[in-house]
């Protein structure tokens, strides 16, 4: 059985997910991919790591809105210190 629901989401991807032919189906599938525990990729200093850089990277893009600034060094800050605990 399908209900319908309405979720809101990035425009990004509402103009991706309108090159799909079955829009639903592909909906399924990521949120069922989502919710399935086995498919969850391990966190790994590494990986934090990473992100962290991409994080920083983005405060220098130029032209980016301050609130988007703020949400950026918020993140950073939140990344930094939950490295720490994990490597302490």
């Amino acid at each position: 059985m399908r209900i319908n629901r309405t979720f809101s989401i990035d425009y990004e991807l509402v103009l991706e997910l309108k090159k799909k032919t079955n829009q639903s189906e592909t909906v399924n599938r990521a949120v069922r991919k989502y919710l399935d525990n086995s498919e969850r990729p391990e966190v790994t200093e590494e990986s934090l790591t990473s992100t962290l850089m991409w994080i920083c990277s983005q405060l220098y893009t130029k032209d980016q809105p301050v609130t988007e600034v703020a949400q950026i060094i918020n993140a950073r800050d939140v990344l930094i210190t939950f490295i720490q605990e994990l490597t302490s």
